[in-house]
């Protein structure tokens, strides 16, 4: 009831009137007033159900102790009034709200492994992970690797070992291969290690998407972050390192900083070593060492032998991770944050799933589709950010079906009701498993639900009935063949027969399969709650305990349990494996029981009126669907996994962290029924979402149903199949459903009936977000931003039609502004003829006005163009606000100089265009210009021989004429002639493209040496320049179009393939100056300094990628015959690249 129309009513009765009126409105006002208080009663009513009960109040602070002084000190002021009596005591809190969160009864598993072999003491106190994705480091020796992307990462014998991994495959399995590719130790240990000191490595920290490894021993410790190309260590004190790897060592070189160092293996890698110092390395056939050194160090593999990658990886070397977290900021998004050090921005890597969700547009992130991995879960590419934002779409979490059974086929799931409800029987359970267990439990509460959907509600009470006898003894302990427990070792639920048998409850009390389990035991609850509330209020402390073994979101040392012990929130899905070392990592084998578990958690939350659980829920079962669908559903023409495994596979049975697998756990590869129900089961509304292809379902189908003819295939799985062929061909599967007459222990005729009737046409939509309550109300407020947003547009589009209308002239200029210029034959020629400096005629300002100009002298003349600004200033000029109306008469005289060729402006406008200005660019451009003709002219080889020696000068003189001008337009002259301010001035230009090209024309105009070979970059160099300022500035002009756009293009489009050859011909003159120096015409100085040139073009960053790549590729090809032919050379070459390195 509103209280406040009731008061704005009864102050509208009772403003005056005649006394039989005020009578009447007396009698009104006293019904008002018992109305008021039937609304209040009714509203306390109405909202006690949902209000959260009062929380206790805090403990009230002890009065002071007096102090052992018999008199008080003598005030320093009058004294004040003594204060009010204090407030009475709230009243005690309910008894039924709990101080703390319930735990079911303790235990001391004697099969658990002990935690503290490996984790930091300051760990211990809180509970640990147990599906983690470096679970691997903390079991048995702590030495099977990892897959922590985009490395296979093996940690032992105080070392760390990195691996690129290459595949294997057929098409039974994909695998990774781990090669010890790199491994970074202390190169002194034993030194190292101090009594006591941990001898193999500690989780010192872990996150959502990290863990940091310390290695005591070696003074490591290494922030391994999911998606980060580079690992990163910290060395903590001076320690003498070792890099050591399986391959052979080809080349290692440094720059002259000592802080970059590139390492190229015989197996094709490259790897490039960053530390945060100066650093020595010398290195034999497979190991690097060095001299003490403390900081960071880290190391990365190029992906491939283009120059991009390692441009790339250099720009974004300087920041790095130490870890990330993962955070639910609203439904159905999971937003990612790293913490950060050094500088610059944060280069990570994302799968093919990221970039699904990824909303670069809200959280600012750049991707760069040049950097990519390869990687078992598909290419991985570079993120630039420290912050993203996945959004996924929503899904309904409802208790009946999307689409609803109609009226007719009500009949045939009341028998089906009828028998399966007579069935039930607590008493005829045989199994104790808690796994086995559950899905008996959950099969009930289906035909619940079923019942509901379909009205009949006579099968209610006695699945009630079941379900309180099946579920009470489970929850307060007095199940006799099994229970759940507590274990605080590690923290979380097992049950009686898993603390004592590893392989009872298939695991679960070494911690596998939980959510597959209390999915199960939570389902049920779920739809208990629902049906009987007095119930679900009584039990919601047992069953938020069984809820938060895996869904627990919180991170506090006084938790009860881990936090989302199964789900992987960088793979975003879930694992299972539990304390189990696996040489391939966790693995997960049913994607439709993790769904399960989380739609299961997010009913309970329905049930409770609890909407963080519903949107959790929600949310982790959306993202589940997505990874399903990605990496577990093989549609015809994915290009994901390898062709041949592709073909034969259109489900994978397991996936691994570091392997994809056909065979089951249970069953064999052949066994296609049980691989496709094992990926279905349990049958429930959610499973609409989990296979909302049906395309790829009547492929998976068509693939299963063939082996049904083989011998002894159950018909609890065919159940499972015949209801993915009912979402395609509804009249066949029924008929097989009928034929059935066993069914999975979660399974039913009423369940696959329902499932079948609830169908609709092959090609309605599936929207199962449409009926996502919860996303409606997170939405509305979206929604109305967007009204409002709507409404404030088209308000301004009004108005501004209505200034329109005001002002024709505005009007015209936009039909000016719109009108097809390039498909008027008379506009190129008008173009040609109008005579504006070059600089001027690339901007859009200038070529709008002579649009306008063109319109009003062919089109429109009324159109009145206003005087464009001639100034230097290269920004349009600012319109008229709104200038009055002209007359034809004053149109045309405005206009009447419009047919001048000069510039379409009458004498009245103002003054002409300037002549053309020779800024720095048309400088450089007529310079470049002038040496690309000489220098081409100087390497034909029919030109007389003293032009082309004239014409070889020339070039090489104008070039270092045009650099030296360019180095002094950007960095002028030094600030004083003094050393100092030289050595400044110098240290500045030095790693500029035209000191280097100013000191190679130098080099080489001053020699009486003639090569023409060291044209090739003069040539390349002028091309470069020339192309770029044809295409700023020429761009509107016929000549340029017709003859000279494509060569220019093309120049700039391939820009890094003229820079590789430039790197080679530089490389290949420097030899030729070596051999020059066994001929007549030798320079020894020459040579001398343009080797140093070389050298300084090695480690400048302009250049230092295209020369660092040539290098390698001549390391490649010359080291192996170095080593089997003159290996007496090494020791020179090994002097001459400490030099070079320097």
């Amino acid at each position: 009831m509103c209280h406040e129309a009731l008061n704005e009513k009864y102050e509208t009765l009772t403003k005056g009137g005649a006394p039989c009126e005020r009578h009447g409105i007396n009698y009104i006002k006293s019904k008002l007033t018992m109305l008021k208080k039937i609304g209040r009663k009714l509203e306390k009513e109405i909202t006690r159900p949902f209000k959260s009960r009062p929380r206790p109040p805090p403990p009230r602070p002890p009065l002071p102790q007096p102090l052992p002084s018999t008199s008080p000190p003598p005030p320093l002021s009058p004294p004040l009034p003594p204060p009010p009596p204090p407030p009475p005591p709230p009243p005690p809190p309910p008894p039924m709200q709990p101080n703390t969160p319930f735990l079911f009864p303790q235990t001391n598993s004697k099969i658990l492994p002990d935690p503290s072999t490996f984790f930091s003491p300051n760990l211990l106190s809180s509970p640990l992970p147990t599906n983690s994705f470096f679970q691997n480091f903390v079991l048995q020796n702590g030495d099977q690797p990892e897959y922590i992307h985009p490395y296979l990462i093996k940690s032992s014998n105080s070392s760390l070992s990195l691996s690129y991994p290459s595949f294997t495959s057929n098409s039974s399995f994909i695998a990774q291969v781990f090669n010890p590719d790199i491994t970074i130790s202390s190169s002194n240990k034993s030194s190292n290690t101090t009594p006591g000191s941990h001898e193999k490595h500690i989780i010192s920290s872990f996150n959502d998407l990290n863990v940091t490894l310390d290695i005591p021993s070696s003074n490591l410790k290494f922030f391994l972050v999911r998606g980060s190309p580079f690992v990163t260590a910290s060395v903590t004190c001076p320690t003498p390192l070792s890099i050591t790897t399986i391959h052979a060592i080809l080349s290692l070189s440094s720059n002259n900083s000592l802080t970059k160092h590139t390492l190229h293996l015989n197996n094709g890698q490259t790897w490039v070593i960053y530390t945060s110092s100066s650093i020595n390395l010398n290195h034999s056939i497979s190991e690097i060492t060095s001299d003490g050194f403390s900081g960071i160090i880290r190391i990365v593999v190029l992906p491939g032998s283009d120059p991009k990658y390692e441009v790339i990886l250099n720009r974004f070397s300087s920041c790095y991770p130490i870890s990330g977290d993962a955070t639910f900021t609203k439904p159905f998004c999971v937003e990612y944050k790293w913490e950060k050090k050094g500088w610059g921005e944060l280069l990570m890597l994302a799968h093919p799933l990221h970039l699904q969700l990824l909303s670069d547009n809200e959280c600012g992130v750049t991707v760069l589709h040049d950097l990519n991995y390869r990687s078992i879960d598909g290419e991985l590419v570079g993120v630039v950010g420290d912050s993203w934002l996945l959004k996924t779409n929503p899904v309904s979490v409802a208790w009946h079906s999307t689409r609803g059974v109609r009226e007719e086929f009500h009949e045939e799931i009341f028998s089906a009701l009828t028998d399966d409800v007579d069935a039930l029987n607590p008493l005829g359970i045989a199994t104790t498993s808690c796994y086995f267990y559950g899905k008996v439990i959950a099969r009930a509460a289906r035909l619940a639900l079923i019942a509901e959907e379909v009205s009949f509600l006579d099968a209610m009470p006695a699945i009630k009935k079941f379900l309180k006898e099946t579920i009470e003894p489970w929850l307060n302990g007095t199940f006799s063949g099994n229970g759940f427990l507590h274990d605080g070792k590690w923290g979380g639920i097992v049950t009686k027969q898993g603390s004592k048998d590893s392989g009872a409850d298939f695991g679960f009390g070494i911690y596998n399969d939980h959510h597959y389990n209390l999915g199960y035991f939570l389902y049920g609850i779920a739809v208990l709650a629902k049906i009987d509330p007095a119930w679900g209020r009584k039990h919601k402390p047992h069953a938020y305990s069984l809820m938060a073994d895996f869904m627990n979101l919180g991170r506090r040392s006084n938790s009860n349990y881990t936090r989302l012990r199964c789900f992987d929130l960088y793979k975003l899905h879930s694992w299972a494996g539990g304390l189990t070392e696996f040489a391939d990592g966790r693995n997960q084998e049913s994607t439709s029981e993790a769904v399960n578990a989380y739609y299961a958690a997010a009913l309970m939350g329905l049930a409770y009126g609890d909407t963080q659980l519903i949107a959790i829920g929600s949310t982790l079962a959306a993202l589940e669907i997505h990874a399903a669908q990605m990496w577990w559903h093989v549609k015809e023409g994915d290009k994901l996994y390898e062709e041949d495994f592709g073909k034969q596979n259109k489900v994978v049975s397991v996936v691994w962290a570091n392997k994809r697998d056909s065979g089951l756990w249970f069953a064999p590869a052949e066994w296609r029924e049980c691989r496709l129900g094992i990926h279905v089961l349990p049958l429930s509304p959610i499973t609409e979402a989990l296979f909302s292809d049906v395309g790829y379902v009547k492929e998976l189908v068509q693939w299963t149903l063939p082996n049904l003819n083989r011998k002894g295939v159950g018909e609890g799985w065919k159940g499972f199949i015949y209801a993915m062929e009912g979402t395609y061909d509804k009249e066949s599967a029924l008929q097989k459903v009928r034929s059935l007459k066993v069914f999975d222990d979660g399974n039913s005729m009423s369940n696959l009936l329902w499932w079948v009737h609830s169908r609709g046409d092959v090609d309605e939509e599936l929207a199962h977000g449409k009926h996502c309550w919860f996303v409606d109300r997170v939405e509305k407020r979206e929604l109305k931003k967007q009204q409002k947003k709507k409404e404030k547009i088209e308000e301004q589009q009004k108005q501004k039609m209505s200034e329109e209308r005001e002002d024709p002239q505005k009007l015209k200029r936009k039909a000016a502004d719109s009108y097809d210029y390039d498909n008027d034959p008379r506009w190129p020629n008008y173009w040609n003829n109008v005579l504006i400096p070059p600089n001027m005629a690339s901007r859009d300002d200038v070529v709008s006005h002579f649009k306008r100009k063109f319109y009003q002298r062919h089109i429109d003349p009324d159109l009145v163009v206003e005087p464009m600004s001639v100034g230097g200033s290269s920004q349009p000029p600012r319109a008229s606000s709104s200038p009055p109306p002209p007359t034809n008469n004053q149109a045309r005289a405005r206009s009447s100089g419009s047919t001048n060729r000069t510039s379409g402006t009458s004498a009245t406008e103002g003054p002409g265009p300037t002549p053309l200005r020779w800024d720095r660019q048309t400088i450089l451009f007529s310079v470049n210009a002038w040496v690309f003709g000489v220098a081409f002219l100087a390497a034909i080889p029919l030109v007389p021989k003293h032009l082309s020696h004239r014409a070889y000068r020339l070039s090489f003189m104008g070039t270092t004429c045009s650099s030296l001008y360019s180095l002094y337009s950007q960095y002028g002259k030094p600030r004083a002639w003094n050393m100092q301010a030289l050595q400044v001035y110098f240290q500045t230009i030095l790693a500029s493209k035209d000191f280097i090209y100013f000191m190679y024309c130098l080099t080489f105009v001053t020699s009486h040496l003639c090569l023409k070979f060291a044209l090739i970059p003069v040539l390349c160099w002028a091309l470069e320049h020339v192309a770029k300022f044809l295409r700023r500035n020429f761009s509107r002009s016929n000549l340029y179009r017709k003859y000279l756009e494509e060569p220019c293009v093309w120049v700039e489009s391939n820009s890094t393939t003229l820079n590789i050859l430039t790197s080679h011909a530089e490389i290949a003159l420097g030899f030729l100056l070596i051999i020059s120096l066994f001929s007549w015409q030798r320079n020894i100085i020459q040579t001398f300094m343009y080797w140093q040139l070389l050298k300084l073009m090695y480690h400048v960053p302009v250049t230092a990628a295209y020369h660092q790549s040539v290098w390698a590729q001549l390391g490649r090809m010359v080291n192996p015959f170095i080593q089997r032919h003159a290996p007496f050379l090494k020791t020179p070459i090994t002097a001459v690249q400490r030099w070079w390195l320097r």
